[in-house]
């Protein structure tokens, strides 16, 4: 007997199991202090945030699972995404625990790499890091220009629309857009 696969079907569940989930705990991010936390909940648990965000990966991989509709294919790409995220959760590193496909997705995270933040705080450390190479990512000088000038934009548009935005906010949007972007093409593909 032959399956028939429904892709309609499958992508709707995809989008309520695996997606809508994924991106709720992308903007989960600044509420459990960089998933150190439980979001509204006990910070003197140490583990409290590990336990918390390893059952929400549960969930999206039972989510996963029980989609009877995708074909193989389809189901490894959307699997190496869960993946992918969970470990992004579990670095603890801003946006340098990302896979490098997020930042070809959406350009914009690579502002949230450390190497801006730790030049913006103490040149003389910046460049330390640089000679050790322990940068991932070692942006180009035109790169700090066009970095400030995205964070003075994001500023102005936040002020404009009283939105009250700060970095991670910030941070939050423009991984989702990554998310949803690399969600997409491995759909597509």
């Amino acid at each position: 007997m032959e399956r028939k696969l429904n892709p309609s079907k499958a992508y709707d569940m995809l989008m309520n199991d695996v997606l809508a989930p994924l991106l709720n705990i992308i903007y989960l991010y600044k509420e459990s202090q960089g998933y150190n936390d439980i979001p509204d909940g006990d910070k003197e648990d140490a583990d409290a945030g590990w336990d918390y965000f390893s059952k929400r990966f549960y969930e999206i991989y039972a989510g996963l699972n029980k989609n009877l509709y995708l074909d193989p294919d389809t189901y490894q790409k959307i699997y190496r995404i869960i993946e992918e995220i969970q470990a992004f959760v579990r670095a603890f590193s801003y946006a340098d625990g990302l896979a490098e496909r997020y930042f070809e997705a959406n350009p914009n995270l690579r502002f949230f790499r450390v190497a801006f933040g730790l030049r913006d705080a103490s040149v003389e450390a910046y460049e330390m890091c640089v000679r050790g190479n322990r940068f991932a990512y070692v942006p180009k000088e035109e790169d700090f220009w066009v970095c400030k000038q995205y964070f003075y934009e994001q500023e102005q548009l936040s002020k404009s629309r009283n939105f009250r935005y700060d970095e991670e906010d910030l941070f939050m949007k423009e991984l989702g857009i990554a998310v949803r972007t690399v969600f997409l093409k491995a759909l597509c593909d």
